[in-house]
């Protein structure tokens, strides 16, 4: 079950993180902030100012504003299924709510009364994908992704999501790549875009093509400097390259970022085992799952490497016989 949380957050932090250098062909935090304030005024009805808005008070912990811009929100919403009944759009955001918020079954209903009034609602089947996401149901998201991608081929949001869905399958990271380049061709904001370029980096990299990948990853560090999970796909890249010095200092600098994202540990732990230094990788494991105990593949090579220990001693014993 999703934890409960404010206004869009889960939503935006599948797929979004923004931009937090300033750059002079980009907007600040604070420009965007003002920028969307504006649209909001002018427009009450701006969906998608009030999700970059709250993408900005997300990542400046603006807690309090992001509260207050979900309450607005969903008044707003629902006074427009008052307005008009048959509002499918209307109900689709208002699912979205309820959903971030933890309300399954609310959000099912929402999503439900979208779809009997257009069947081939976005929105609503998009939301639907998502929420079966987060419930585990894996085949139906795809599903439910693939009816929003039959109405709008080009809906960015959905073929982010599904495209993210396939390279978790070795066999489908074809397919993944195929989403994730539809996504970026469509994205309506580059400042939002490095996400994307991580996705299609970690592709590449396990389909061996190596320069395609460091391009990738290399574009995202273009849009987003400071970004942990761009450096943790380079350490994996620069170790399939060979090249390990080069990315003990990646998965380092991940660390440094963000101490709390355990595959960076899991991936240097991982760098360690390959040179035999299992100390070192085992230290590492151990805050790997201090940070999230629920990661199982931290268990699994710690598990290996007991095993290479016990190995060791008992060659060693059997050597002094």
């Amino acid at each position: 079950m999703i934890a409960k949380k404010a206004f869009f957050i889960l939503l935006l932090s599948i797929f979004l993180v923004f931009l937090t250098a300033c750059k002079t062909h980009y907007l600040s935090l604070e420009e965007a902030e003002e920028k969307y304030k504006k649209v909001l005024e002018e427009n009450s009805t701006s969906e998608e100012s009030y999700r970059w808005l709250a993408v900005t008070y997300s990542i400046q912990g603006k807690q309090d504003e992001l509260i207050e811009l979900s309450k607005k929100a969903q008044s707003h919403y629902e006074n427009l299924v008052k307005e008009n009944p048959n509002d499918s759009y209307a109900y689709s955001v208002l699912g979205h709510i309820a959903r971030t918020n933890g309300e399954t079954k609310h959000a099912l209903e929402l999503y439900g009364r979208a779809l009997e009034i257009d069947p081939n609602s976005v929105e609503a089947h998009r939301g639907l994908g998502e929420l079966y996401l987060n419930e585990g149901k894996v085949d139906e998201a795809v599903a439910e992704l693939n009816k929003a991608l039959e109405s709008d081929a080009d809906n960015y949001r959905a073929n982010i999501i599904l495209g993210n869905i396939y390279l978790y399958d070795k066999n489908m990271t074809d397919y993944g790549i195929k989403h994730l380049d539809k996504a970026l061709e469509a994205w309506p904001n580059r400042e939002y875009s490095h996400s994307i370029f991580v996705s299609l980096g970690n592709a590449y990299t396990k389909l061996e093509d190596f320069k395609k990948a460091e391009k990738m990853f290399k574009e995202a560090l273009e849009i987003y400097p400071n970004n942990y999970n761009v450096y943790n796909g380079l350490g994996n890249l620069y170790k399939s390259l060979g090249n390990a010095e080069k990315s003990k200092s990646m998965f380092e600098k991940s660390i440094e970022l963000n101490p709390d994202y355990e595959w960076s540990y899991i991936g240097l732990a991982n760098l360690y085992i390959s040179q035999g230094e299992l100390e070192k990788a085992e230290t590492l494991l151990l805050k790997a799952i201090e940070v999230n105990p629920k990661n199982t593949k931290s268990y699994s090579l710690l598990e290996g490497i007991q095993n290479k220990k016990k190995e060791s001693n008992g060659t060693k014993n059997i050597s002094k016989v």
